[in-house]
């Protein structure tokens, strides 16, 4: 399993060493009582999906242009929409292929000024950067990575300012918790110009738990309401790693070095009677296909308290959101929002069934997705109030 990119379904399992927090002095965002934080209210504006008769299949990434229309990434038919304020289609482009333009179960878009869009393939290990204009889209280059990978992540790539493709990677190792993570950079012909080692999971990570089977193969699935391990990359090359049982979000520079430690005392909330009765099922479902295919599962307990942070992203001005896993008195989604500088400057509310975590955000605005009972997914335009 691999760190978390869309809500639940791109989440995350592998690592081995403690990040080592206490060997560096790092800045702590100022702590501040809830209650003294400004509070920012998303409110819908547009909502496109099955109903208004929407293209999608499957959304697998969003960015923002430089007007605040949205890219829309299909994952089933590799292409790309790009939506207006006002919920118009403004166009499509891209198909599924390996020619100039086409695109293999596409992700993460990453939007850059100048009408550029870069828009990761991480199937086939490339990145297809486009020219998006007023009346035309066209693909212009293509990277392919070419080291030995055994998977990209689902994060956005970043593009340096030499023009190098940055991506996180994963090095599978004999176990879940020895696999590494890697940053990669290559240039414009796929050579890997450098790795950046980025930090294991905890060496006391509980949040997944390992069947064995008689040849040898093993199977991790996450514990449910279980701790998660999240890594985040920021658009200038840092990234945040976060451990989703306490509030310690740390901050790193794209070399390792510790940027800043953040920090809230926070609890978990207990789990509900309801909530224990469906952890419970799904351990006890998972234990029976288990051994229906011969193999054993260990022994494993739900955890008393849910974890306190639910999931973490940089938006488009990169700023960081943790959203927190409780929700309002009024069933409300909430994330505390950091500066660039690592300030805590407000607190965001939003509808809980619309998931933010794609990081299509900017200044008061931004674009969400919403999943239906049925699985369906529409896109939806929010803007924050105080």
């Amino acid at each position: 399993m691999a760190p978390q990119g869309d809500k639940r379904s791109h989440r995350a399992c592998e690592s081995r060493r403690k990040l080592l927090f206490s060997v560096v002095c790092m800045i702590c965002a100022p702590h501040l009582v809830a209650a003294q934080l400004p509070i920012r209210m998303g409110v819908e504006r547009v909502e496109i999906g099955q109903a208004t008769g929407s293209p999608f299949g499957r959304v697998s990434g969003l960015a923002l242009d430089s007007q605040g229309s949205v890219f829309v990434v299909d994952e089933l038919s590799s292409q790309v929409h790009l939506i207006s304020t006002e919920g118009h289609t403004v166009r499509t482009f891209a198909r599924s292929g390996d020619g100039p333009g086409e695109l293999r179960r596409p992700c993460c878009p990453r939007s850059m000024p100048g009408g550029r869009l870069w828009v990761l393939s991480p199937s086939v290990n490339r990145v297809e950067a486009f020219r998006v204009a007023d009346s035309s889209a066209e693909g212009v280059g293509r990277t392919v990575i070419r080291g030995t990978y055994s998977y990209l992540l689902m994060r956005p790539p970043v593009i340096a300012q030499d023009g190098s493709v940055l991506v996180m990677a994963i090095q599978r190792g004999s176990t879940f918790l020895a696999n590494r993570f890697v940053v990669v950079a290559v240039d414009s012909t796929g050579k890997v110009t450098a790795e950046h080692l980025l930090p294991d999971y905890p060496q006391d990570f509980a949040g997944a738990v390992v069947a064995s089977f008689p040849n040898g193969r093993t199977m991790t699935r996450p514990i449910p309401f279980g701790a998660e391990y999240w890594l985040v990359q920021s658009s200038d090359g840092s990234y945040a790693a976060v451990l989703t049982s306490e509030y310690v979000v740390v901050h790193y520079e794209l070399n390792g070095t510790p940027r800043r430690r953040i920090t809230r005392d926070i609890d978990g909330a207990p789990l509900s009677a309801a909530e224990r009765a469906t952890g419970e099922s799904e351990l006890a479902d998972l234990r029976q296909v288990v051994e229906r295919g011969g193999g054993s599962l260990p022994r494993v307990s739900l955890p008393a308290v849910k974890p306190v942070i639910d999931q973490v992203w940089f938006d488009q001005e990169d700023r960081l959101w943790v959203e927190l896993s409780a929700r309002t008195a009024a069933d409300e989604a909430q994330a505390d929002v950091y500066s660039r500088n690592g300030e805590l400057v407000f607190q965001a509310r939003w509808p809980s069934d619309i998931d933010l975590s794609l990081g299509a955000i900017r200044r008061n605005a931004g674009w969400g997705l919403r999943t239906s009972a049925l699985g369906e997914h529409s896109v939806v335009h929010l803007v924050f109030q105080e």
